[in-house]
């Protein structure tokens, strides 16, 4: 039987989203989802959603406009996708909903920039940042702020290391600005901001693993957390490889990073709600140091593998906190929250490896071959195989863009095994692409 009435989901996102919409499905009398005028819908949304209701989305106020005159009412707004998060609080604020986060905090969380200068404000340890104003001023910026080669070139806003890139001199900082400067309008309709609000800037680079922290946050409390230690990466894009949940720093470190956790959320006070992705690094001299704080679900492999890891359905949780309904979610890893008891510190639970494919190529390509054997679909251990191209299609590889064909998360009794699975399953399939000329 369905828990809550009519929730209005905020863009659907992509195949990678089938899950979390799997579990909303049922739980709900009527998923109405906002998309774009030119969205046709995929053929894996079928059943999923209830109606659809096609607007504007660039324009919020028009948008809003929109959605009042189509006399739908909603209970709640549901979102899960990074360039849908500031619309969907926009919706809650105007039809006066008292469950979901001020659009103006979202703004400023979403802004690397200013995420960074929160942080410091409050004793948060974050790297040096310096924004750039133009090619022909960085050698002087760098000079004036003190900050040297090497470091990572950001833009403000953006996911999935859009835009990021390793710089190891001024030459290079010079070289990816001006790529920067020519695909920002591009750039800025992807990610549904005004073009003249994504900045670029330069961060000093940090030593250390990075982590991904998925976050259940009530009223800026934290209530549980899975931890993920990614893949070392190949640094000049730093693409995503996968990772491993539970990362082992979740039972060594588990009070100094939930302490962590915690202190960068009660920044905003009481205004955080929902399910959370946290990225730092875990600096081998300065300790954890944020780097973003997404107010949604992670994308990609998140929702499946944080689910088969630990038990913690994050799909579940941020349905439950947007209705503003008391959590239902239970999970196998010690809990978070300094006021109540651990459970099951010890377990049970599955180790889960994951695996990011990124083909071997550079810049716009075209996929000329992808064969998957059949023993990975019916392999038990494979919790989740997802493609976001096919054969024929054209997929953005650095310098170009950083997109994935797909990804692969697997379990096993512990790291090893989980491992020894992946990478037999991995040889068994074949990808290939070639540059579009």
């Amino acid at each position: 039987m369905p828990q809550f009435g009519t929730v209005l989901l905020v863009w659907i996102g992509n195949v990678h989203r089938q899950t979390v919409l799997e579990v909303v499905k049922p739980r709900v009398e009527r998923l109405v989802c906002y998309e774009a005028l030119t969205y046709v819908p995929a053929p894996w949304t079928k059943g999923l959603v209830d109606e659809w209701l096609h607007g504007p989305v660039d324009d919020h106020e028009a948008a809003i406009r929109h959605i009042e005159q189509s006399g739908i009412k909603f209970q709640a707004v549901l979102c899960y996708d990074e360039f849908g998060i500031e619309l969907a609080a926009k919706i809650m604020e105007h039809f006066k909903l008292p469950w979901g986060i001020p659009s103006a905090i979202i703004n400023r969380v979403r802004d690397k920039v200013t995420f960074r200068e929160d942080c410091r404000r409050h004793g948060v340890t974050v790297p040096k940042v310096l924004v750039l104003d133009s090619v022909e001023r960085v050698e002087l910026q760098f000079a004036e702020a003190g900050v040297r080669c090497p470091v990572v070139f950001k833009i403000n806003y953006g996911a999935s290391k859009m835009g990021t890139m390793k710089a190891y001199s001024i030459d290079e900082v010079r070289a990816q600005l001006q790529r920067f400067l020519d695909d920002r309008a591009r750039m800025a309709r992807l990610i549904a901001v005004p073009e003249d609000s994504l900045l670029p800037f330069c961060e000093e680079y940090l030593e250390g693993d990075e982590f991904d922290a998925d976050c259940v946050v009530e009223r800026g409390r934290l209530v549980c957390f899975s931890l993920n230690r990614n893949r070392p990466v190949e640094e000049t894009y730093f693409m995503e490889q996968g990772g491993i949940i539970p990362a082992p720093e979740t039972f060594t470190r588990h009070a100094e990073l939930a302490a962590f956790i915690q202190k960068v959320l009660s920044i905003y006070g009481d205004a955080l709600i929902g399910c959370f992705h946290f990225e730092f690094k875990l600096d081998r001299v300065r300790g954890p140091v944020p780097l973003e704080l997404n107010l949604r679900i992670g994308g990609a492999e998140t929702h499946t593998m944080v689910r088969a890891a630990t038990g913690i359905d994050l799909a579940q949780a941020a349905l439950e906190l947007c209705c503003g309904a008391p959590l239902t979610i239970s999970w196998n890893l010690p809990e978070s929250s300094p006021d109540k008891t651990v459970r099951n510190p010890t377990g049970p639970w599955r180790t889960v490896v994951s695996t990011n494919f990124v083909p071997k190529g550079a810049g716009v390509c075209r996929v000329t071959k992808l064969v998957v054997s059949p023993e990975v679909a019916t392999d038990p251990h494979v919790v989740k195989c997802t493609w976001n191209w096919k054969v024929g299609d054209t997929l953005r590889l650095p310098p170009a863009g950083t997109q994935y064909m797909g990804w692969m998360d697997v379990w096993g009794d512990d790291e090893a095994d989980a491992e020894a699975r992946l990478a037999s399953l991995i040889a068994k399939i074949e990808i290939e692409v070639e540059p579009v000329a």
